[in-house]
Formats: C-alpha cells, sequence, structure tokens
C-alpha cells in the first residue's frame, strides 16, 4: 500500500492532503474577503494580519476577540501597520472542511492555504500573502498591547522575509530565482503554498537552466497543476503532467523519481484500481534511482501493489466462472 509519501515530495504532499488549496485558487474570485484584504495591503504597501476564529463554538476564540480583536485599542494599535483580515467559522473548522465535499466554503479553502491548525490563529503576511510568521496565542495573549508584542517575538523571521522580498522585487532572470528559491527555502513546508506564483515563476525567468534549478521548479509547477487536475477530476491529467515533466524537464534522476512516485501516489489516493498502470509508474520510479534512499520503500510499495493486482485478477476470475445468478 501506498502509506508514507517520501520526505522530499513537500509541496505537492502538504497540498494533497488539502485538495482545497486549488479550490481556493479556482474560485476565489475578484470579491472574496481575501483577495479584497490583500489588494488594499499591496495598495498601502502594508503587511496582513490573517486571523481565524470560531466564535460560535470555541470558547478560546470568544475570549480572544472579547479581550484582543474588540478592545478599542486594537485598531489604534495594528492600523498603521496592517491590514487586518478576520475569518470566524460558523462551525468546527473539520466539520466545515468535511462539508466543502458538498459545497465549496471559500473560507475553508484559504484555511487549508494556509495550513491552518487550530482556532483562534493569527498569521503576519507579507502584501502578497506570503506567511511571515505564526503567532504564538498563549494565555497570556489577552489585550492587543499582548498580541503587538508577540509580533515583536516574531521581528526577526519577518525582518528577514521581508529582506528576501526586497531580493526577489529587486532581481531579474537567474538572480531572480536565486531569490525566489531563497524565499521558497526559508518558508516552513507547512506555509509553502501561497508561493505558488513565484514558483510557476521560475521556468520562464530561467528556460535554459544557467540557475541548476530549473528541474525543481519544474517539478514543483507540476505538483500545483496535478492538484488542479485532481480538483477537476482528471486523473489522466495527473499521468500526463508527470509524464511531461519527466520526459521534457530538467529533472535529474532523484526529481524524476519523486515524480513517478508521487503520480503513483496520487492516483491511489483517488481510489483508482487501475493497478497496471500504478504498477507501471511505481516501476518507472524505482528504475529511476534503484540506489536512492527511497528505492527500497518503493519496491516494497510496487510489491504490495503487485499483490492486489492480482488478488483484483483473482476475484475477477471468480465471478466470470461463478456468475451470480438473477434471484439468488
Amino acid at each position: 500500500m501506498l502509506i508514507h509519501p517520501m520526505k522530499k515530495n513537500r509541496l505537492l504532499i502538504c497540498s494533497i492532503i488539502a485538495l482545497a488549496l486549488l479550490a481556493f485558487s479556482a474560485c476565489s474570485g475578484k470579491d472574496s474577503e481575501f483577495s479584497g484584504a490583500q489588494k488594499k495591503a499591496q495598495s498601502k504597501n502594508q503587511k496582513m494580519l490573517l486571523v481565524f476564529t470560531g466564535n460560535k463554538w470555541s470558547q478560546e476564540s470568544r475570549d480572544f476577540t472579547t479581550s484582543v480583536l474588540n478592545d478599542k485599542e486594537f485598531n489604534k494599535i495594528f492600523d498603521k501597520d496592517y491590514v487586518v483580515l478576520t475569518i470566524d467559522f460558523d462551525s468546527d473548522f473539520d466539520k466545515a472542511a468535511a462539508d466543502t465535499k458538498k459545497s465549496v466554503n471559500e473560507n475553508v479553502l484559504l484555511g487549508e492555504n494556509y495550513s491552518l491548525s487550530q482556532i483562534p490563529e493569527v498569521y503576519v503576511l507579507s502584501p502578497q500573502g506570503y506567511v511571515m510568521a505564526v503567532l504564538n496565542l498563549t494565555d497570556k495573549i489577552k489585550s492587543p498591547i499582548a498580541l503587538q508584542e508577540e509580533i515583536f517575538n516574531h521581528a526577526e523571521e519577518i525582518t528577514h522575509a521581508e529582506y528576501l522580498l526586497s531580493e526577489i522585487n529587486s532581481k531579474s532572470g537567474k538572480e531572480k530565482v536565486h531569490a525566489i528559491d531563497a524565499l521558497y527555502e526559508a518558508t516552513d513546508a507547512r506555509y509553502r503554498v501561497p508561493l505558488s506564483d513565484l514558483v510557476k515563476s521560475v521556468p520562464e525567468l530561467d528556460p535554459e537552466n544557467e540557475t541548476g534549478l530549473l528541474g525543481k521548479y519544474e517539478l514543483e509547477k507540476a505538483y500545483l497543476d496535478a492538484i488542479t487536475a485532481a480538483h477537476n477530476n482528471d486523473f489522466k491529467g495527473i499521468s500526463d503532467i508527470f509524464e511531461e515533466v519527466c520526459q521534457n524537464g530538467h529533472l535529474n534522476s532523484q526529481q524524476i523519481q519523486t515524480a513517478y512516485y508521487t503520480e503513483a501516489f496520487v492516483l491511489a489516493g483517488t481510489g483508482s484500481k487501475d493497478y497496471d498502470r500504478i504498477t507501471e509508474i511505481l516501476y518507472k520510479a524505482y528504475e529511476a534511482d534503484k540506489e536512492s534512499e527511497n528505492a527500497n520503500q518503493i519496491l516494497y510499495t510496487l510489491n504490495s501493489f503487485e499483490q492486489l493486482k492480482a488478488i483484483n485478477q483473482a476475484i475477477e476470475e471468480e465471478k466470470k466462472a461463478n456468475p451470480v445468478q438473477e434471484g439468488h
């Protein structure tokens, strides 16, 4: 069975666990709360405070809202430097996330996009929406001043993110690619999804792979495109995306292995019983780099699917040999 994705499969695996990411990208319109706040932040060159609460069901949220967000000093302290966006969930986030299977809830998708893990939660974002810091909302955060002090505790990482963004904005071509890579690597893997616009820009910035980073970002772009295909139930499209990047991209052997393994992981995760295709992909992954640290895991997974394939064939043969009669 495909149970654990490879460690290097960072961006996709965060995303694949939360398919809502692409739904958010696809359905967020010009009038969404987030895009409106983002445009305001960019026009004023201010950072954003993205706040998630659940006041109808979370006592912690109600306390935080009353003592911090609704305090008369809050706007005085934060309006000068931040555009504040508060997203309040009517129901438990996990329940709301499950409900998106029936109907898309843009706020839930936004939470998925930022790897929301608790309520309440506060993020410091760049004007572009990139994560600069995630605040530690302890019981001591009971006033706007206390929240401001918590932001000060993250001053070093916020300042570093601002520097990296200034480097991106001041560079072009391959120098910009190196600047993007510096921000990407400095960003916690859980919060890299909002960097997708930068990820997708790399192939255009360095088409000749002068940086040696093109394969890395071709693969990251394939991850994003695969999620889009999965959201649209285009499972053949997923295979096409990875086949294209493996055949025509600038990937090294380990990256090719990761791409094929990911393709198999995604197809298996959709419930596909096309074991012939899954085992074919896993074989390609194994053959790409037999000496890698992941080779044994891939081989084990391949053998597991070979067994499933054999079991499935035996069941089908049994059905043909002993067809069920009507009325029995």
